[in-house]
């Protein structure tokens, strides 16, 4: 469900004169524009990811910085639409869209996710994508269930653990303590699947009594 910025922000404090003076408002309603009509592996709109990112960092994280925000809300726009990084910068400013590219897998070009997800949590300039890359990590971890696709979770839980969870020390705690419980979460939940699937069907289970008759 597309949720308002007045939705994302009900119920936090910080932002008195909310919405009137914020960039983040604006970014929310450009990025709905540039999403509009994409859908994700789960099925839902895309902006429903939008949204729980943000959510994740105003509710969970307790962001209100704007200019975090407003990258927050733009931050799959270059990798996912055809929105070019001069547009965000005649939009949003140069250092908004710097931060955006800096979030952006550039996978066509060969960027491997190793090397990404080493630009974003070794740089200097913009130390704040590392949280908004672990709110976005977390919200499609904790979406990766609706797509009942085994393999796709069980791929995400390894690339999790193996280039993102290894800068524990580099990133806000808040969200690494979050993304660790919900990876426990998934492998149980893949651990419960393995499992079941072990189980003997009552054909086979039938044959094991009678040989053991």
């Amino acid at each position: 469900m597309e949720k308002s910025a007045e939705e994302l922000y009900a119920g936090n404090d910080g932002l008195e004169d909310f919405p009137q003076t914020h960039t983040w408002t604006r970014a929310l309603e450009f990025a709905k524009e540039k999403h509009k009509g994409q859908t994700r592996d789960e099925g839902t709109p895309y902006y429903e990811h939008i949204n729980g990112t943000m959510e994740i960092l105003i509710k969970e994280a307790n962001t209100t910085e704007d200019e975090v925000l407003t990258v927050a809300a733009l931050h799959d726009i270059l990798e996912d639409t055809d929105c070019t990084y001069d547009e965000l910068k005649e939009n949003f400013g140069q250092r908004v869209a710097d931060c955006v590219q800096l979030l952006t897998w550039d996978w066509k070009n060969g960027q491997t996710f190793e090397e990404y997800a080493k630009t974003i949590f070794e740089n200097q300039d913009f130390k704040y994508a590392r949280k908004i890359k672990l709110a976005d990590r977390l919200h499609n971890l904790r979406s990766l269930p609706k797509t009942n696709n085994d393999e796709k979770i069980q791929r995400k839980i390894e690339e999790t653990e193996k280039y993102i969870v290894i800068y524990d020390k580099q990133a806000p705690k808040i969200l690494m303590d979050k993304i660790k419980a919900q990876l426990d979460t998934l492998k149980a939940m893949q651990n419960s699947k393995k499992n079941l699937d072990k189980q003997p069907t009552g054909t086979e289970h039938e044959e094991k009594e009678k040989l053991l008759l």
